[in-house]
């Protein structure tokens, strides 16, 4: 893994892989946590056309399940949720003084149906912006996500569909948004264990899951020290100083008001 391989490839397309990241035993032990989250919550459905709510930062949508303050939830993944080659990609980017923002898994099984281009402006859903038909300026990026992918990225797990965007083009749809393959789009494949960052203006979309079982990733949202916050901030994460330099570099300020 390059860092200033992948944070150039971060300012010229919007995104970045990084393949083999993570080792089969780690994402097994990832994968293992998060099924016994699952298991906790009732093996919920992890598909709503609409927003459910099932418990504190813990929601079903069109995404699948979200389970929101993931290090809060499982406090033994601290120590090894991030990639020094990783963070330091995206820190090349977001600036000296960037920090993690939130931590979450997302669960989705072959209910899910195509998962729909859309992005994360904001650290949030975009649909006040859908609704609007304003987008906004956002000319250098800001906010950054990875996906830690725990089972293959393949066409039978559905694979992701990426816009490539450069930093301070235009945030609007390129195409339309019923379509379910856009001219210009990069098809991700890949092994368990791929990390896949996004710049937060970057256009995306999941194909349906072809076989039963659950298709998992663990994501992280990085933002830079100036960009407005985010409805939803990790601050638990700040009680993990014994998580390792690498958290305590990424931590996130003091909450304040």
């Amino acid at each position: 893994m390059n860092p200033e391989e992948h944070a150039t490839q971060l300012f010229d397309q919007g995104y970045a892989v990084f393949e083999g990241a993570f080792d089969a035993g780690e994402v097994d032990a990832f994968r293992s946590g998060i099924e016994q989250l699952y298991v906790s919550l009732g093996s919920p459905c992890c598909y709503s056309p609409t927003l459910e709510v099932l418990g504190p930062a813990v929601h079903v949508a069109k995404p699948g399940l979200i389970i929101a303050k993931l290090v809060e939830r499982r406090p033994d993944f601290a120590s090894r949720i991030l990639k020094a080659p990783i963070v330091e990609a995206v820190r090349r980017v977001l600036g000296e003084d960037m920090y993690v923002e939130l931590t979450a898994a997302v669960i989705a099984d072959e209910t899910r149906a195509f998962f729909a281009w859309h992005t994360h402006i904001g650290g949030q859903d975009d649909g006040a912006y859908r609704a609007t038909g304003v987008w906004p300026i956002v000319p250098r990026p800001r906010r950054i996500g990875t996906l830690l992918y725990l089972d293959d990225l393949d066409d039978d797990n559905g694979p992701l569909l990426v816009h490539p965007r450069a930093a301070g083009e235009p945030t609007a749809p390129p195409h339309d948004l019923d379509s379910e393959d856009w001219d210009g789009q990069f098809v991700v494949r890949a092994a368990r264990g791929t990390v896949v960052a996004m710049d937060e203006c970057t256009w995306h979309a999941a194909r349906q899951k072809r076989k039963p079982g659950l298709r998992i990733l663990l994501g992280c949202n990085f933002v830079s020290r100036d960009a407005p916050r985010a409805p939803l901030i990790e601050y638990s994460l700040r009680s993990h100083q014994d998580g390792g330099h690498l958290l305590r570099s990424v931590l996130p300020p003091a909450e304040t008001g």
